[in-house]
């Protein structure tokens, strides 16, 4: 965190970040970040790959991590060498949850709005312009209620608990638009130092703060008296917290005034809502300090802080997990010192929500504790204080001997819907219970208030963890919302469910909705998921509250980040809810209801107005090629033939995601939400409800005539009707299945069995509602629309790879691409089909090939519809991608196979590889050199062949580092080239002479942890592509141990992309443009630092011959066995080793069979740890038993 006191902005182009002394421009702040005065400006030390990475919030990344054992950190000017601030020689040791700064004691913090009073204005003309923004005005005829500073309505009562001033008779049904002017009085304004805003709105709002504007939510640029909110709010989201501390200077001291613009999104709405805060910190009165944070605050003032932090707590657990009443629960923990001995230890505990109690926790050994002086604290709770399914709960407290405590759990966050847990805990058990399904158990002091849209705190236990102090509300509406809740658990404690779902951060439990036998919402998820869809996941679960019954709900898996990121989609996409609209023109007509955005940035829909218009383009053929250019075509398709089997009849306007994957390949998805009203439950579906075009303009609903602008035109499209009714086919063959399918073998009728088998009891296992429907869609689909479903595919399609191109023109090879005829004069489904051979793709479910049409498959449907020559995009071709790898120069077999793996085609692509993908190899990389020369990177390239000189002139570096060969560069058979960082700390460290090429361009460098290094060839085709990384299995020993990276056997031309082909160089510094030695050179016996190891052992232990240390080779007796452990160098495939042994130091025998190998443990040093251990009976009697390890040159 940087905080600029001043005086005036300061502008961080050019300043750097650095954890090196010696290499102070690490991380550059990117051109035009700026840091205003009195302002924090926050930067993640995340070890981004990407230079100048920005996430999605806005927040930049620097290439570096911190330590947390503690190391040198320095803000450094422009000119590179002048620090501006440091902690050196390195800031202190950093623990868990504890941030570490500057500080001032003495702040105080002020609700400078806590004694005021709101007047409201329903403006009926805009004659008042801003005016009414500023301190000095008249609202004698304005609504005056003096009953508080929150404003707004609520048909539904959710947001009654923050209204002050109820102004739904006034604003309701008559305008978007209410004025709200909130004084407040200020002695002296000099004793401000920070000023935060916060509000809870819905809609929109524009805030003033003395006339000025300070900041808005959802509000048009230029907002007028009769303007609406942009956007509708997001009640799980809707609370802004903004640092103003730059509009100080606009305060006076004496009558002050907020001044909010509170902005509906529609006149029909039913609810609006302003409620806001003006929080003032008084400036310190103690002198500035640095010490251990009592909370961390990023972005905002460091309040109070501690040159000690307290005793670290760690590794808190209990036994049993679950006890039964009349067993004690054994609490343990890791308490040690962190700057200062540790004094008393106690633990708090509380059963249900009754009075707590404090016992100590004690390390003597005695009790429940095993040992003394472990460190490992512990305290017994009587069982005599719970009884059965009891919560019982508990926190430590560990002080030093100096008065400085620490807490666990931390319990820092409490405030918001997320906060921190404040107890472990757990449940004990009850006998009496019993259930075949997952048990939830929650608790709350109010219980009905986890009903209600306000919600309320509850801690939960479910799966043998214990989850507290998350937040319970209600969710839903219509037929749905008085049953269900949505349980939101805090960020670092997220809620596991099972190995599919091992960390969420929220989950549904709805009520049964307009469904009598419970089965239909989970069927419905699972169907889409039998289809292959992203779909939610969904379980019957057995609920208890406050160790009483509850019900069972249906367990849905929230659409969220967690939802993408299972799917192996980006979170950071523009994912978005459609919701109830509050008009009754058909969803994508227009953005001003029903939408409400999820991920990315939540203020900005840009995207979907981007949607809506390419739906609503004005003529079919450009909405058809719009459509087939911009959604994820198959994956839509899937959806709506899923859609169609199980008959939804409520998502036409809403109940469904759209996902845009913004950093991806910037298609369209669709994703299935709320399904009660399903498999024949027809709400207000009306009469075209089972028709498969269910939803389009002709099919509309009658209830206030609904439709969808999205399914009007994928089904009313030519060719996306056929793709579409092809694959419903699919899907009618396979997941519904044709009557004639014996009921033993019905796939949805054994799937809802299996769901409501362990619900029943206590829910009716009859599900003949749900069967009876089956069977009439079965009927309806097969029968009534012969004649526009067509039968069933051919088990043997005649389909043809019929082109390929590996080199587009551009020179991009994401825009390559492998084309599919179709030969039918019917549409084939492709779904799950593969392509093998140079590349690889599975074909997503909802893959179709029109008749006699074509598929075009591309790494990248992106680039391909970027071309600039045909085939391209705006040309009505279908694509399906990405597949993984690329076409090769090389000549190779492409081979299409069906979901059987009968081969249906094959194509030799053609052989025209270049001279330089033929011989070129990357035989060498230094990423990370030792400090102090962290600037003597390079890479080494060679040409393998025997023969042939090559023309390096255009070849390029295109990832990992930049760099162009200039035009007349030649690298003769067998020898090196270097492209190195810089030329001045290189030749200070190899010495003059090298053959360097160049230095790396564009002020490109090495990642020191991974990165991917990508060699094109002068007609932009691919030499090298791969990615090093260093982690294992990679060496490690190259990540700043000096060493460099060496490609094995480089005259094989093996696979760079494997980490085998790899290996530690054998010398600190690498060996720059020279063949890597192979192996052992010198005096075999002698021993340079005299300790006891020869040259020879040293470079089988892969040690030092410099650095005398004592000999690795250790020999260990457990009980009646040996265990003998020794390091190896990995690279000495020269020698023999064996393990020998004697009882008389003459005879010597090999040992290998009474001692196996039993472990090799790689070091990522370039040696591995080698254990050998003989059985248990080996060592049988008290003679004397020797052992060494034979070590010879082949």
């Amino acid at each position: 965190e940087l905080y600029n006191a001043g005086p005036g902005p300061v502008d961080l182009s050019d300043w750097s970040l650095t954890d090196s002394e010696n290499n102070l421009n690490k991380w550059e702040f990117p051109a035009g970040t700026s840091l205003i005065q009195n302002s924090y400006l926050i930067i993640f030390a995340s070890g981004r790959d990407t230079e100048n990475y920005v996430d999605p919030d806005g927040f930049l990344h620097t290439n570096f991590k911190l330590t947390t054992g503690g190391e040198y950190l320095a803000l450094v000017e422009p000119n590179g060498t002048t620090i501006k601030s440091e902690y050196s020689p390195q800031f202190p040791s950093q623990f868990g949850d504890v941030s570490y700064g500057t500080f001032a004691e003495g702040s105080e913090s002020t609700d400078l709005l806590e004694n005021s009073n709101a007047s409201v204005l329903i403006p009926q003309d805009g004659t008042l312009g801003l005016s009414w923004t500023f301190p000095v005005f008249d609202t004698q005829s304005w609504i005056r209620p003096e009953t508080g500073t929150g404003v707004g309505f609520d048909n539904s009562r959710d947001y009654f608990p923050f209204i002050d001033i109820n102004i739904g008779s006034q604003l309701s049904g008559n305008g978007t638009t209410a004025y709200v002017r909130i004084p407040f009085e200020i002695e002296d304004t000099t004793q401000i130092s920070t000023l935060t805003f916060r509000a809870r709105y819905d809609d929109g709002y524009v805030a003033y703060l003395n006339g000025k504007l300070i900041t808005s939510r959802n509000a048009p640029n230029s907002p007028t008296w009769e303007s609406r909110a942009t956007a509708n709010a997001n009640e799980n989201a809707n609370i802004d917290e903004i640092d103003i501390s730059s509009f100080i200077t606009d305060l006076q001291n004496g009558i002050n005034v907020l001044a909010l613009h509170s902005l509906n999104r529609s006149a029909g709405s039913s609810d609006l809502l302003i409620d806001a805060e003006l929080t003032a910190t008084a400036p310190p009165t103690g002198p500035l300090l640095s010490g251990y944070l009592a909370s961390p605050t990023p972005g905002s003032e460091n309040l109070s802080g501690s040159a000690n932090p307290g005793p670290e707590i760690i590794n808190v657990s209990h036994t049993p997990k679950q006890p039964a009443e009349n067993e004690n629960i054994i609490v343990t923990a890791s308490v040690s010192p962190r700057l200062i001995t540790t004094g008393d230890v106690d633990l708090t505990y509380r059963v249900q929500y009754g009075s707590s109690t404090t016992i100590a926790m004690l390390d003597n050994g005695a009790g429940n504790d095993t040992f003394a002086g472990d460190s490992i604290y512990t305290a017994t709770i009587p069982s005599s204080a719970y009884g059965q399914e009891d919560m019982v709960r508990w926190f430590i407290t560990a002080n030093d001997v100096s008065g400085s405590s620490s807490r666990a759990p931390l319990f820092l966050d409490q405030t918001g819907n997320n906060q921190s847990a404040q107890y472990f805990g757990t449940v004990t058990s009850d006998p009496s219970m019993s259930s075949d399904l997952p048990l939830l158990q929650w608790f709350s002091q109010n219980r009905s208030a986890g009903n209600t849209r306000g919600g309320t705190r509850a801690s939960v236990y479910f799966q043998d963890r214990f989850y507290d102090n998350i937040f319970v509300r209600q969710r839903g509406q219509a037929t749905n919302g008085s049953q269900s809740q949505k349980f939101d658990f805090n960020r670092g404690d997220s809620f596991y469910i099972n190995e599919e779902m091992p960390s969420v951060g929220e989950i549904n439990i709805n009520g049964r909705g307009a469904d009598i036998t419970y089965v239909r919402q989970t069927l419905a998820f699972d169907t889409h998921r039998l289809a292959g869809n992203e779909s939610s996941l969904s379980y019957l679960w057995q609920l208890r509250v406050n160790g009483a019954n509850d019900r069972v709900g249906i367990a849905i898996e929230q659409a969220d980040g967690d939802y993408l990121d299972r799917y192996g989609y980006d979170e950071e996409g523009d994912l978005y809810k459609f919701v109830q609209r509050s008009n009754l023109n058909p969803v994508f007509f227009d953005t001003i209801t029903g939408i409400e955005k999820k991920t990315g940035d939540k203020g900005n829909i840009d995207s979907a107005v981007d949607l809506v218009a390419g739906l609503n383009l004005p003529t079919p053929a450009q909405r058809r090629k719009w459509i087939i250019d911009n959604l994820d075509l198959p994956q839509i398709i899937n959806y709506l033939a899923a859609r169609s089997i199980i008959q939804d009849a409520d998502d036409l306007r809403k109940n469904f995601y759209m996902y845009l994957d913004t950093r991806g390949d910037e298609r369209w998805r669709l994703f299935p939400w709320d399904k009660d009203y399903t498999f024949g439950v027809r709400g207000d579906g009306g009469t075209f409800l089972p028709h498969p075009f269910f939803g389009d303009e002709e099919h509309k609903k009658q209830n206030a005539n609904q439709w969808n602008i999205l399914y009007d035109v994928i089904f009313e499209e030519p060719v996306t009707q056929r793709v579409y009714l092809r694959r419903l086919r699919t899907l009618m063959d396979e997941v519904l299945q044709p009557s004639s399918t014996p009921s033993t073998d019905r796939i949805l009728e054994q799937l809802a069995q299996d769901i409501i088998g362990p619900a029943s009891p206590p829910l009716s296992s009859n599900v003949n509602s749900l069967n009876s429907y089956l069977n009439s869609r079965r009927n309806i689909l097969f029968n009534n629309y012969n004649s526009l479903i067509p039968s069933s595919q051919t088990s043997s399609p005649s389909l043809t790879l019929a082109e390929v191109e590996a080199n587009p023109a551009s020179g991009n090879q994401e825009e390559e691409f492998i084309r599919i005829h179709n030969n039918e004069n019917t549409e084939i489904d492709i779904s799950n089909w593969t392509l093998e051979g140079g590349v690889r793709f599975t074909f997503k479910a909802g893959t179709v090939i029109e008749r006699n049409g074509d598929l075009y498959v591309t790494p990248s449907s992106k680039d391909f519809i970027n071309r600039d020559t045909s085939p391209t995009g705006g040309e009505e071709l279908l694509t399906a991608s990405p597949y993984s790898g690329h076409l090769s120069n090389f000549s190779e077999i492409l081979t299409l196979k069906n979901e059987d793996g009968v081969v249906v085609d094959t194509i030799n692509t053609p052989n025209k590889p270049s001279d330089t993908q033929l011989y070129l190899v990357v035989s060498e990389i230094m990423y990370h050199p030792a400090s102090p020369n962290g600037d003597a990177e390079y890479v080494e390239l060679m040409n393998i062949s025997d023969t042939k000189t090559l023309e390096l002139g255009g070849v390029k570096f295109t990832e990992g580092i930049d760099f162009t060969f200039p035009d007349g560069t030649k690298l003769a058979p067998g020898a090196r080239i270097l492209v190195i960082l810089d030329e001045t700390t290189f030749e200070a460290v190899h010495g003059p002479g090298k053959p360097i090429a160049g230095i790396f361009q564009n002020g490109s460098r090495l990642n020191n942890g991974s990165d991917r290094i990508k060699l094109e060839d002068a007609s932009n085709s691919s030499i090298q592509e791969f990615t090093y990384d260093d982690e294992l299995p990679w060496p490690t020993g190259p990540d700043g141990g000096g060493f460099s990276l060496v490609l094995i056997e480089p005259t094989n031309s093996p696979d760079h992309d494997l980490s085998a082909n790899w290996k530690q160089g054998s010398f600190v510094g690498g060996t720059p443009g020279e063949p890597e030695p192979s192996g052992f050179t010198g005096d075999p016996n002698a021993d340079p630092d005299r300790d006891g190891l020869s040259n020879l052992l040293e470079y089988a232990f892969g040690t030092s011959p410099t650095q005398s240390q004592p000999s690795p080779f250790e020999v260990s007796v457990i009980g009646t066995s040996v265990q003998i452990t020794t390091p190896i160098n990995l690279a000495a495939s020269d020698l023999t080793i064996n393990l020998q042994s004697s009882n008389d130091l003459a005879v010597w025998i090999d040992a290998s069979g009474d001692l196996p190998e039993v472990s090799r443990i790689d070091n990522g040093d370039g040696t591995a740890s080698l254990t050998f251990l003989s059985d248990s009976e080996y060592l049988t009697s008290d003679d004397k038993l020797f052992f060494r390890l034979k070590v010879e040159l082949n």
